[in-house]
C-alpha cells in the first residue's frame, strides 16, 4: 500500500503479492479479450487462465486452519480479506469451503476492532461480493465506521488516513471503493460523506491533472488512477442524475462539464505516460497496485481505451 510503513511477515508479503497478482491478471484478461481472435494471440487466453488458476491454487494452499492468511502488522484481517477478494474475483464461488472458512474468520472482527482503513475496506468488499444479505449488518457497521473516521475539518476534509496521520490518497481511495460497493448492495451512505469526499478529491488534483500520494506530491500512475476512480465515484453519488429523454431515446450517464474537465485532465496525464509494465512516475514500485487501480478507472469511467 503506497508509502505505508507497516512491516510485513515474509509469508504475508508473498501471499499478498500473489493475491494482488491474481487481481491484476484477472483485469488484464478482461482488457485483453477484444484481441483474442487475432491468430498471434490464440495462446494468450489459455496462458492467462492458467496463471489465474495457479494463483488460486497457491492462495488456497496458504490458508490457515482458522480460515485466515498470515496477516500484515497493523492491518488485521487485511491479507485475509485481500486473498478472499482475489479468489472471488477469480471465479471461486462463495460456497467454496475456502471462502466459507475465510468468511467465518472475518465475521469475528468488527470495524472498531480492526481500526485500519485498508483492512475495513477490503473486509467490506468481501462481504458485499460474497454475502451481502447474510452480512448486511456488518456492512452497515463498516459504513458507519467510515463515516465516523472520515476527516471533517479543513484542509484535509473528506479523506481517510492511518490512525493519527494526515489523510492520504491511497487510504482514501480504498474507503471510497468500499463505500461504493456498500451502496450497490443497498446499504446507504451519508450524503455528507460523499460530498466531503468529492471536495477532497477535487482539491487533491495537481495542476497538471495528476494526483500524488498527498496534496502537492508529484503525480504517479497509481495515485492518478486512484484519483480518477474516486472522483468518478464521489461525483456520481453527489451530482443529480443526468439521464433524460430525447425524442425516442434515453440519453444517460453524461458527465457534468466540471466533472468532464477534471476527469479529462487526469486521463490526459495518464494517457501521455501510459504503461502496464511500470507505474508511471515511480517505475516498478507498487506496480500491481497501479494495475488494479487502472482497471478501476476503466470500469468506472466506462472507457474501453485510455489514450
Amino acid at each position: 500500500m503506497p508509502h505505508g510503513k507497516a512491516r510485513e511477515a515474509p509469508t504475508s508479503c508473498r501471499v499478498g503479492t500473489i493475491a494482488g497478482l491474481v487481481l491484476a491478471i484477472m483485469f488484464a484478461a478482461a482488457a485483453a479479450r477484444p484481441v483474442f481472435a487475432q491468430p498471434a494471440a490464440e495462446e494468450l487466453p489459455r496462458r492467462i487462465q492458467q496463471a489465474i488458476q495457479d494463483g488460486v491454487e497457491f492462495i488456497k494452499g496458504k490458508q490457515n486452519a482458522d480460515g485466515s492468511w498470515a496477516e500484515m502488522a497493523g492491518q488485521p484481517c487485511g491479507v485475509t480479506s485481500l486473498c478472499t477478494l482475489a479468489l472471488l474475483y477469480a471465479g471461486v464461488p462463495p460456497e467454496d469451503p475456502v471462502i466459507q472458512k475465510a468468511l467465518r474468520y472475518l465475521r469475528n472482527y468488527s470495524a472498531e476492532e480492526i481500526d485500519a482503513t485498508y483492512s475495513v475496506a477490503l473486509q467490506t468488499m468481501v462481504f458485499c461480493r460474497a454475502s451481502p444479505e447474510r452480512d448486511r449488518a456488518a456492512i452497515l457497521d463498516n459504513v458507519r465506521w467510515f463515516e465516523k473516521t472520515q476527516v471533517k475539518e479543513p484542509p484535509h476534509a473528506g479523506g481517510w488516513s492511518y490512525p493519527g496521520l494526515v489523510p492520504d490518497n491511497s487510504n482514501s481511495q480504498f474507503a471510497l471503493l468500499a463505500l461504493y460497493e456498500a451502496e450497490r448492495t443497498g446499504v446507504p451512505v451519508s450524503p455528507e460523506t460523499w460530498r466531503l469526499a468529492a471536495g477532497y478529491w477535487e482539491r487533491m488534483q495537481n495542476p497538471d491533472g495528476s494526483w500524488g500520494y498527498r496534496a502537492g506530491h508529484p503525480g504517479t500512475g497509481s495515485m492518478t488512477c486512484a484519483g480518477l476512480a474516486s472522483l468518478i465515484i464521489a461525483r456520481k453519488m453527489v451530482l443529480p442524475p443526468t439521464a433524460r429523454v430525447e425524442g425516442n431515446s434515453i440519453d444517460c450517464c453524461r458527465p457534468a462539464a466540471d466533472e468532464d474537465d477534471a476527469v479529462r485532465r487526469g486521463l490526459a496525464w495518464l494517457a501521455s505516460r501510459y504503461s502496464v509494465s511500470v507505474n508511471p512516475g515511480v517505475g516498478e514500485e507498487w506496480l500491481l497496485y497501479y494495475l488494479y487501480a487502472l482497471e478501476r478507472v476503466g470500469r468506472l469511467s466506462a472507457l474501453r481505451f485510455i489514450g
